[in-house]
């Protein structure tokens, strides 16, 4: 490496070779996170340490902060090249060698074009080129892959790599890292739901789970464990027969018990947002058994839910949608148990909060809701 190339690739603070996550500030020179974390204060005026240009952190962590990735991986093929690991690799088609970035753009073509076989092939040999959270995104979309390509015994494998790696190097990621493998882990999920390979499409979630849990933002943990259990709600709705009944009976309800132990032991979060997430959670999860026809597990879990929005919000509960939904619920699984009295005190409940709660997405929404409610009650007499 020319002396030029190596100062490029140093750290104005440590002096050392930058460490990933790189961060670019706006004069476009470049940092380890970790080292600006040190230096930079939110909110207040910061220097460039490189060119002295003066600018200024708003009032959110230095994490979100643009990372330069062209530059990680320029770092990443210059110390593969230091451990004698060529940074090319050969088509198997034609004499030809391709450097990481064009096999990247090529797996990507690939992947658009349906050609998951190809892509499949190139992502295994960026496998063993690439490190860290690049790794983690690699091992991700041959998962991808195998899911279009209906070679799902091999997913769960895969994923388990990327999560251990993915725990040996979280200290790299950033939350777009995080919302990236979030999104195309559930993505696969609902396609595998959409198949009904539902014991496949919970594997997937069950390792998900466990990518969550080693977020070390308390606040983006129990978010994205939510989405989770969303999943698991979505995941439900796909099924039709019996026998894939049985097996989100065996391991999903398992599953969805795990992703709320999870949000419950979260600490150093503020309690509203908790109770707000971990009664989503159990929403979620009794929807599940109210759609597989478990109606008094599906009281309990509302029931607590409910009990937990009323000791955190106090007179304020009515104006969370959630509470409402609880209730809805609530009132389908009394009502097919026949408790008929507590189904029209559940319906008549939601129905009045409803008309109260201030977070609509849109008033057709609330209408419809309340309208629901109404022709329960209506059956029910």
């Amino acid at each position: 490496m020319n002396e030029q190339m190596q100062e490029e690739l140093t750290c104005p603070i440590c002096l050392e070779m930058l460490k990933k996550p790189i961060v670019a500030l706006p004069c476009q020179h470049n940092l380890c996170r970790a080292c600006a974390a040190d230096i930079f204060k939110e909110g207040q005026s910061n220097r460039c340490p490189t060119c002295r240009v003066s600018f200024q952190i708003p009032n959110v962590t230095v994490s979100h902060l643009p990372r330069n990735r062209t530059l990680e991986n320029l770092i990443d093929i210059h110390l593969k090249s230091k451990a004698n690991l060529t940074p090319v690799l050969t088509s198997e088609s034609a004499n030809e060698t391709y450097e990481l970035p064009k096999l990247f753009e090529m797996a990507a073509s690939y992947q658009r074009e349906s050609e998951y076989e190809k892509a499949k092939k190139i992502l295994k040999r960026l496998d063993e080129q690439v490190v860290g959270v690049t790794k983690c995104q690699v091992k991700t979309d041959i998962a991808k892959c195998l899911v279009r390509l209906e070679e799902t015994e091999h997913v769960p494998q895969v994923l388990q790599q990327m999560v251990n790696v993915a725990v040996k190097h979280k200290e790299e990621f950033v939350e777009e890292d995080w919302n990236k493998i979030l999104k195309d882990c559930r993505d696969m999920a609902v396609k595998l739901g959409e198949r009904e390979d539902i014991i496949a499409a919970i594997n997937v979630m069950h390792l998900l789970v466990q990518l969550c849990k080693e977020n070390s933002d308390p606040r983006r943990c129990i978010e994205q464990l939510v989405v989770c259990a969303a999943t698991m709600q979505e995941l439900v709705a796909f099924i039709k027969n019996s026998k894939k009944k049985d097996d989100f009976n065996s391991f999903g309800f398992s599953l969805l018990q795990e992703i709320s132990g999870a949000v419950e032991n979260v600490t150093n979060i503020e309690s509203h947002f908790k109770c707000r997430q971990l009664s989503r959670c159990l929403k979620c999860t009794g929807f599940c058994y109210n759609r597989l026809f478990h109606y008094q597990e599906s009281i309990k879990v509302h029931q607590r839910a409910i009990h937990l929005m009323e000791f955190e919000y106090k007179k304020d509960v009515v104006l969370y949608r959630l509470y409402g939904l609880c209730h809805n619920n609530l009132g389908v699984a009394y009502s097919k148990l026949k408790m008929l009295g507590n189904a029209k005190t559940a319906f008549q409940t939601a129905i009045d909060a409803y008309q109260q709660v201030l977070d609509w997405d849109n008033e057709t929404d609330k209408i419809e809701r309340i309208n629901l409610c109404i022709k329960a009650l209506a059956d029910i007499t």
